[in-house]
């Protein structure tokens, strides 16, 4: 018997002492010549659901060291689909080839939408991100159940491990978009958007429980308008996840709309959520380009916009084309919104307006704030010029300010630093 039990344990230790060299060895192949990197590996999986729930099912700290590495670089396939085919085997290679989503659905009218859906967001966009994944050894699907009673749903399960630099090296795990309801992939993919820049920004262990738009006051909601300086319903909640992923699905499916809302409410706490979300995308995605999206499309707009409304405030005019196509290149091409502002607040024709300091102040408000003036601001600013401070000193206060930054990132705009002569 004691023999036995001294067999047992003679075993345990070359058990152990075989895993913890699996894993010494899956580390130095990571990082051929540096010191061992640590042996924590973390695991996080989350489903989120479009029903409105969104609950993190784990984000536990485990000892698994059986990951396996990840896996070869995927695919970087440009295959383009001009036109949907009727083979639901052809539709499934395409949303391989273009979108880099593996599912075994033999329903073409479904993968066809699925396609169209996806064919919404920014070229390569998507594929950048599930080939990201798969880089990673995270295996990107879709499946569909159609008319399912129960919610359609994301759910990404990943394990991880972070190195002796702190960084967060993901080693595997899947990503699911299961569909019940067409009207949801735009939303799930939201999640799956959230999900991946939390790879990219080595946030993984905050990723749950971090609440970066949580300040800014705001819950969710499906369908409908915008009708308020939040979503109309918010199921109890301001959860991070169901908003990203919420207004992920309105940049998308109504990116109008959201325009509209932008320029209408700039100030609300929606327009930064919004601001906040196309802010990271821009950053961190090599396929968001001023060509190719629906982002540059809003911030165009927005651009012409702005132009706009520097014409009307400042000049009282509509813009003629030329001088319009010029100032908006201008824009496109990294010309400070300030610099632009300022030729027209301080040009031949609104100087021959002769502004009293209080109208003076009116106009910067509209024109670079796209809003009227609030009567305590304003009298500031009108007292300040009453006792001999220069128009060009007050107009830097408008341009160098948090809320014409704001104005200027929605639509894409380097806002730059104005400083006024002495």
């Amino acid at each position: 018997m004691k023999k036995s039990l001294f067999m047992k344990k003679i075993f345990s230790v070359i058990l152990v002492a075989a895993l913890l060299a699996t894993s010494m060895a899956f580390v130095s192949a990571q990082h051929k010549g540096e010191k061992e990197e640590s042996e924590h590996i973390f695991s996080v999986s989350v489903t989120c659901a479009y029903s409105g729930e969104c609950k993190a099912l784990s984000h536990a700290l485990s000892t698994d060291r059986e990951q396996k590495a990840p896996s070869a670089s995927a695919s970087t396939s440009t295959t383009t689909v001009q036109n949907f085919s009727v083979s639901a085997a052809d539709l499934r290679a395409q949303l391989l080839s273009k979108y880099g989503f593996s599912t075994s659905s033999t329903n073409a009218a479904h993968l066809q939408r699925t396609m169209e859906t996806l064919s919404l967001f920014p070229a390569g966009m998507i594929k950048e991100m599930n080939d990201g994944y798969k880089q990673r050894g995270v295996s990107p699907t879709i499946t569909h159940n159609i008319g399912a009673r129960s919610a359609s749903s994301a759910t990404i399960s990943i394990s991880y491990y972070r190195d002796n630099r702190g960084k967060e090296i993901v080693t595997g795990g899947t990503m699911e978009i299961f569909l019940t309801q067409h009207e949801a992939l735009a939303h799930e993919v939201g999640h799956a958007i959230d999900f991946y820049l939390a790879i990219l920004r080595g946030k993984l262990d905050t990723l749950i429980v971090s609440n970066e738009l949580a300040n800014y006051n705001g819950g969710h909601r499906y369908g409908g308008t915008f009708n308020s300086d939040v979503f109309a319903s918010n199921y109890g909640s301001t959860k991070y996840e169901e908003d990203y992923a919420e207004i992920i699905d309105r940049l998308v499916r109504r990116p109008d709309e959201t325009k509209q809302y932008i320029i209408s409410k700039p100030n609300t706490a929606l327009t930064r959520k919004f601001l906040h979300v196309i802010n990271q995308i821009t950053e961190h995605f090599a396929a968001i380009t001023a060509t190719n999206t629906f982002i540059s499309l809003l911030q165009t707009n927005l651009i012409e916009e702005f132009v706009t409304r520097l014409y009307d405030k400042a000049l009282q005019r509509l813009p003629d084309s030329g001088g319009f196509k010029n100032w908006t290149d201008h824009l496109i091409s990294g010309t400070p919104g300030s610099t632009v502002a300022y030729g027209f607040v301080f040009s031949t024709e609104m100087k021959n307006r002769n502004l009293a300091n209080a109208a003076f102040v009116e106009v910067l408000y509209e024109m670079l704030l796209g809003r009227a003036s609030d009567p305590g601001g304003k009298a500031h600013w009108v007292g300040r010029l009453n006792s001999g401070e220069s128009r060009e000193t007050i107009f830097a206060g408008f341009v160098n300010s948090v809320e014409f930054d704001g104005l200027c990132k929605a639509a894409g705009i380097v806002r730059g630093t104005y400083v006024p002569p002495r």
